[in-house]
């Protein structure tokens, strides 16, 4: 035992850093970085001689691999794989194996020591070691400057969700923005017709209905003194320039900005701005609407405007996210060439400025919590790489620190329908096709199969009208709809768009297979209409004051597209069953009927109306409408003009009247369907730590 920890101590000998000693039958020489044995020598690297004369002056204690380290390389940063190394050649040189040593032994997870040690060579006392004291201050100067260059450039953990506490439990549906003063939330939730700004506490509770003295409206922003908001009787379909209104809270009565018309708006942080979006453009003003100048120009509308708490950058949505100075320079996408761009959305700042949190949805119930961190610190590197919050399984959306920055306010649910049709004996809407979740249904010419879009997936698929042989036609990656039957019953129609990128219409064979995009250009396409003969394809475009719609007819032999006469500002176009006439949409969506062989426009009604839907007959034209106060089926008569309300809609609770999820139609029988909304969303509060 007493050999085995030593015989001799060098420390006790005092062994020099350049003073020849014996390592059992060894003669360790520093001076010549050498070790010798029977005339034998064997040279060392400079490093692993200080590594040995370090352990021989440790009295055959354990020494730690820090403070080998240190000691060794004292204006070097190494890992422990250089240390490792001078172990492993000085085992080589003194030719002691590791797993039986003799002379050098490690210590698992604590370090190495020496095993033998002799007195120095010719029994000479040694001397004294001088000035030892600065090696020990240099030692320890090093391990501070490791130390501290550890702290300042290790990575950060990412900010991470704790918990999450429902703070609403209606399960009604709840859209945003969603907004705080520091006590209650504020957001928008649907009315049979139209929208409301609803509130619940921060707490918790009952949510209920504001009064902003409007039938229809919708939210912006909040103040940064949570006294006003910011509201307009946006649109949800189409981008339509509209008044912007000042609402005081808790009561009060609105006031209009200024001539303002916008789409969009927010409050500057000190509340001495409003930052307002307008066409292709983000434009300034005062909160009474004076002062109003451009700020910058855009090649596509801007929604969602945010300031930075310092007032220095504006952050907008406008197909991903974007960034401007707040003097309008340093115009730039926010995350290029990151996979999710074009789905991020919605962003806020974390009170400090510190964080910037948004949402991306590549296709709906696919929302996920993401966190930019803004700040880098000090002696790091700024890094703007998303951190994910959440998982798009929870579907949480429209993120919102509190107003001290401590929990993270969101909506979170899942979009759901049921197909409902009108039963004519018991005057009730009941689910149809085993109440799927299935919109812009479609039938074969011989009444046998159904096309139809899932809600909210955006998937076309296909089956008999009893429900099987199902079969997915358009790829997951598209967001599809519309589908329509050939005239042959063998090829489906439909529009579809990948993320980011221009709708167009596709075909597809009824087997499945890979579809064929159609339409080519930046035109929004949609509804489209399969000719009689099958050979032409009559189409629409999605309304949009930026983009002019029309209604074009597509040759698929020749290619050759077509603008119908007059049809400049009609949408939504459906082809009669004698493929002699086509109903259209005007831009009030009045109802019009175009004849193919006059080509001449007649209006049909004055009544604003959704979703046009032939009758099987050819005689009337189907379409939904608010226009009487509450949603409700009706039917135009072509021959006589003659409108007849069928049934009301308003016992079908729905999503919203400004969604393609209101949708109607017709069953084969002509009898009306729709989509009950059976949703469930409610407001969360996630606690979260941010590093």
């Amino acid at each position: 035992m007493a050999q085995k920890m030593g015989v001799y101590s060098a420390l006790k000998l005092g062994v020099g850093v350049n003073q020849d000693f014996k390592l059992g039958p060894w003669v360790v020489r520093p001076s010549l970085n050498c070790v010798s044995r029977n005339g034998h020598d064997v040279h060392l690297e400079p490093k692993a001689m200080e590594v040995l004369v370090c352990l021989a002056q440790q009295d055959g204690s354990v020494v730690s691999k820090e403070k080998l380290i240190a000691e060794v390389w004292t204006d070097t940063f190494v890992g422990d794989d250089a240390l490792i190394r001078c172990i492993s050649d000085l085992r080589r040189a003194l030719e002691d194996d590791p797993k039986a040593p003799r002379l050098i032994e490690t210590i698992p997870k604590r370090g190495y020591r020496l095993l033998v040690i002799t007195p120095p060579v010719n029994g000479s006392s040694p001397k004294k070691p001088q000035h030892r004291w600065w090696r020990a201050v240099l030692s320890l100067v090093a391990v501070g400057i490791v130390a501290l260059a550890y702290w300042f450039l290790r990575p950060l953990p990412p900010p991470k969700v704790l918990a999450y506490t429902a703070l609403t439990h209606d399960r009604q549906r709840k859209f945003p923005p969603l907004v705080t003063d520091g006590s209650r939330l504020y957001f928008m939730m649907p009315k049979a017709t139209g929208w409301t700004i609803a509130e619940s506490s921060i707490s918790g509770g009952e949510t209920a209905p504001i009064d902003s003295h409007f039938d229809d409206i919708q939210m912006a922003d909040i103040s940064p003194t949570g006294a006003e908001l910011l509201i307009g009787q946006f649109s949800s379909q189409s981008l339509t320039e509209v008044p912007i209104y000042i609402l005081p809270l808790p009561t009060g009565l609105p006031r209009r900005v200024g001539d303002v018309l916008a789409h969009d708006a927010s409050w500057s942080p000190n509340g001495k701005q409003i930052v307002y979006a307008r066409g292709n453009e983000l434009f300034l003003a005062k909160p009474d609407g004076s002062e109003s100048r451009r700020l910058v120009s855009l090649t596509s509308p801007a929604f969602w405007p945010r300031w930075s708490p310092d007032g220095r950058v504006l952050r907008f949505t406008a197909d991903g996210l974007w960034e401007v100075a707040a003097d309008g320079t340093g115009l730039h996408p926010l995350l290029p060439g990151w996979k999710n761009r074009a789905a991020a959305c919605c962003g806020n700042w974390t009170p400090d400025g510190n964080y910037f949190v948004f949402h991306t949805e590549p296709r709906m119930n696919d929302c996920t919590l993401w966190a930019i961190r803004e700040k880098g610190g000090f002696l790091r590197r700024r890094n703007l790489e998303p951190i994910p919050l959440t998982t798009g399984e929870s579907n949480i959306f429209s993120p919102v620190p509190s107003r001290d920055g401590k929990k993270l306010l969101a909506i979170q649910g899942a979009t759901q329908g049921q197909l409902v049709r009108f039963d004519v004996k018991s005057r009730q809407f009941v689910p149809y096709f085993s109440g799927i979740s299935a919109i812009r249904l479609a039938f074969s010419e011989d009444r046998q199969w159904v096309a139809y879009d899932i809600f909210p997936d955006g998937t076309v698929w296909r089956s008999k009208v009893d429900g099987t042989e199902r079969l997915q036609l358009s790829p997951s990656s598209m967001i599809a709809g519309a589908p329509q039957w050939s005239p042959d019953g063998k090829q489906i129609a439909f529009a579809a768009f990948m993320p980011g990128k221009t709708m167009h219409i596709y075909t597809v064979s009824v087997d499945g297979g890979a579809p064929k995009q159609v339409t080519q250009g930046d035109r929004i396409d949609f509804f489209p209409n399969w000719s009689l003969d099958g050979n032409s394809l009559f189409f629409g475009n999605l309304p949009d004051d930026l983009t002019a719609t029309a209604i074009h007819q597509l040759n698929l032999k020749t290619n050759q597209l077509t603008t119908l006469t007059g049809s400049q500002g009609k949408w939504f176009p459906i082809l009669s069953p004698d493929g002699d006439s086509i109903a259209a949409l005007t831009g009030t969506n009045h109802l019009t009927l175009f004849d193919l062989k006059t080509k001449k426009w007649t209006e049909l009604t004055q009544t604003q109306a959704d979703y046009p839907a032939w009758s099987h007959d050819g005689k009337s034209v189907y379409f939904s409408s608010t226009a009487g106060g509450e949603p409700a089926f009706y039917r135009v008569h072509i021959q006589d003009h003659k409108l007849e309300r069928v049934v009301s809609l308003k016992d079908v609770k729905r999503p919203t009247s400004a969604t393609f999820a209101s949708w109607t139609g017709l069953a084969p029988d002509d009898s009306p369907l729709a989509l009950r909304d059976i949703s469930s969303f409610d407001i969360y509060a996630l606690d979260w730590q941010l590093p």
